[in-house]
């Protein structure tokens, strides 16, 4: 799995070394790669400082901050790994008009992997009373048997929090 993983960015990052030679020519191509190589690094400095200065000051919702401390991650990784194809999509996450665009997605893939992985984990916590929700009683002793409201019984008023 690995060496097919490796040999397909190998030939992908070949490919687009000898279509760029083509397109621009061998010396605009070496100015390209040099540039990447040279613009790279700094590129993820400036980004990781600002990612961890809107940490500090808590200035973004919690579930924006994660994933966009993940596509500064990743986008940072993809831009030192060699290769023209991975410091562009490194470079994309790590622009920020381009990582606002990516962050629906990546939140979506981040929420299904997570719930694929806990999914045979019950992660809710059980009280000791009587809940309502949507006119059904869930009783909590019996673990989650679902009780008709109108049959809880006659005169009998659970346990609710004050409406105030």
């Amino acid at each position: 799995m690995v060496m097919r993983v490796l040999l397909t960015y190998l030939t992908v990052e070949l490919i687009a070394v000898i279509a760029l030679a083509w397109a621009v020519g061998p010396w605009w191509t070496i100015a390209i790669v040099a540039g990447s190589i040279l613009l790279g690094p700094l590129l993820v400095g400036s980004q990781v400082r600002k990612q961890l200065a809107g940490l500090r000051r808590a200035q973004r919702r919690p579930e924006q901050a994660v994933t966009d401390g993940l596509l500064v991650g990743v986008g940072s990784t993809l831009v030192l790994v060699p290769g023209l194809v991975s410091s562009a999509l490194g470079g994309l996450m790590l622009a920020p008009p381009t990582r606002g665009a990516m962050r629906p997605v990546a939140q979506a893939l981040l929420t299904r992997g997570m719930a694929r992985r806990f999914a045979a984990f019950d992660l809710t916590v059980r009280s000791r009373r009587a809940d309502f929700i949507d006119g059904e009683v869930i009783d909590a002793d019996n673990f989650g048997e679902v009780i008709d409201a109108d049959n809880f019984g006659a005169g009998v008023t659970p346990n609710l929090p004050a409406v105030r």
